[in-house]
């Protein structure tokens, strides 16, 4: 076994240097919670030292119905999107889509309104569905009905059903599902409430002639209904989904008899003790890295040019 332990020295050897530092910021994060949001479709590659995520999506809401022949004749009310959340086991690298959900559109006279869209992590490994549409009066005038069909995830909420229409006008449209509850049902002219967190309100029924009901907000509300001529074109709450994750500090011991690559572009300040039993250190990338701690390895690569190992003065490194 071999014993390397640098105080109040320099080592110069090719391109293997080792120097001594006097002082350094000894913090080192273990971890760092994040959240990132996603209100457009992309992707997402998973970055260094993730293994785990939780996702959660919402559904976009529903469209309103359109009116029929008399004034107030009114269309259903759209119903509110899913709300859903799955955790992962995940690897760094790799790459992951996003789909967001879009609103869907209230219909204008005999029309019937258009579903929410879906929003889909991976395509089929998170599903939230989006809100169903609302009849046009002259379909039934029903209200979409909220449900967890098609649903993709370990804990899920639907959302709120939409109100119908009838010969007095609209109906109004559903809450969104939250994370934590469903969406509220619609009641005659009033939009049911969105789930906490995060569910959008249902838009507001109407009982005006020719006229169309309100907006569901995001995200997932559904859209209210249209009388007679009311143009509809009215839109449900859009989807959204975010991700949650807890990113292991790349600068951290690998574990007993596990190998640890330690990427320089880091710039890591090790100031905790790591035994690596059978395992190797190894360097990539371009920088430095910081030891003010003993480690423990049966081998530690020789650095490249660009590669530069500081050893502080109660830094011991045991090959063997």
């Amino acid at each position: 076994m071999f014993s390397l332990k640098m105080k109040n020295i320099i080592l110069f050897t090719g391109i293997f240097f080792i120097l001594f530092l006097l002082t350094f910021n000894t913090s080192l994060a273990r971890a760092t919670p994040a959240v990132i949001n996603f209100t457009t479709n992309g992707s997402w590659v998973i970055p260094a030292g993730v293994t785990e995520i939780m996702v959660e999506a919402w559904g976009a809401g529903g469209g309103g119905g359109g009116g029929g022949a008399s004034n107030k004749y009114g269309g259903g009310g759209g119903a509110g999107g899913q709300y859903t959340t799955k955790n992962f086991t995940v690897n760094a690298g790799e790459n992951y889509s996003i789909e967001i959900g879009i609103g869907g559109i209230s219909g204008g006279k005999d029309i019937n309104g258009t579903s929410g869209g879906d929003t889909r992590f991976n395509s089929t490994l998170v599903v939230a569905k989006g809100g169903e549409f609302g009849q046009c009066y002259i379909s039934g005038g029903g209200g979409g009905i909220g449900s967890i069909d098609g649903v993709i995830g370990t804990i899920f909420y639907p959302g709120g059903n939409g109100s119908n229409g009838n010969r007095a006008g609209s109906g109004a449209g559903g809450g969104g599902a939250g994370s934590t509850a469903a969406g509220g049902n619609a009641s005659g002219l009033i939009g049911g409430t969105g789930g906490y967190e995060l569910g959008g309100d249902g838009g507001a029924g109407t009982a005006g002639a020719s006229a169309s009901g309100g907006p569901g907000l995001d995200y997932g509300g559904a859209s209210g209904g249209s009388t007679k001529n009311g143009n509809g074109g009215i839109s449900g709450g859009n989807g959204f989904l975010r991700i949650t994750y807890t990113q292991t500090d790349p600068c951290t011991c690998a574990g007993l008899n596990n190998n640890w690559e330690i990427n320089m572009g880091d710039a890591c300040n090790i100031v905790e003790d790591c035994d690596l039993g059978t395992g190797n250190v190894t360097f990539i990338g371009t920088g430095n890295v910081i030891f003010n701690a003993t480690i423990s390895c049966v081998n530690l690569e020789k650095p490249a040019k660009d590669q530069t190992i500081f050893l502080g003065s109660i830094a011991s490194i045991i090959i063997g």
